[in-house]
């Protein structure tokens, strides 16, 4: 039944959204998302790499503060593991900070959760990127992004603030 419904969806990344990795699709389905929302998918089969799904936002607005991502996620068979990322990207493209849901990797399947990433947006920061990353087969279901400051009282997300 997936395979039918993800070949009814239209396999091209949302509007404003990027899709990366070789054998990777993705593409958006009304009423599979949390609530009988619209939810976007992120899909290979086989022996894919790693694939990404997401889109960029100025990090001028945001220098200096610290940065929620919320997102809604599910996944389905997925063999390796997949989630959110939120990056900070400073000058040349040098990560800054970056959280990839690696500490609460999606393995296997599951049901919606909502999801948050927070990081500190350092004031040379140039460019934050978010979205949903999987790495192998699988499927990683998203839905309701929102990107914002919040309060310093709000706790980091991860502890590793920088690319290893």
């Amino acid at each position: 039944m997936w395979g039918l419904l993800l070949a009814a969806a239209l396999a091209t990344p949302p509007p404003g959204w990027g899709l990366d990795g070789e054998g990777y699709e993705a593409g958006t389905l009304a009423g599979r998302g949390p609530g009988g929302g619209v939810a976007t998918f992120l899909r290979a089969d086989g022996d894919a790499g790693a694939g990404w799904l997401g889109q960029d936002a100025p990090a001028k607005r945001y220098a200096g503060k610290r940065l929620r991502l919320t997102a809604w996620a599910r996944q389905t068979e997925v063999k390796q593991w997949g989630g959110l990322w939120l990056r900070v990207e400073g000058a040349g493209r040098k990560v800054l900070a970056l959280d990839d849901m690696r500490a609460q990797a999606l393995v296997g399947t599951g049901t919606w959760r909502q999801y948050e990433l927070v990081l500190d947006v350092p004031p040379e920061a140039r460019t934050i990127w978010y979205g949903g990353h999987l790495q192998g087969a699988g499927t990683l279901w998203l839905a309701g992004f929102s990107l914002g400051p919040v309060s310093r009282d709000i706790p980091l997300s991860t502890p590793r603030q920088e690319a290893p």
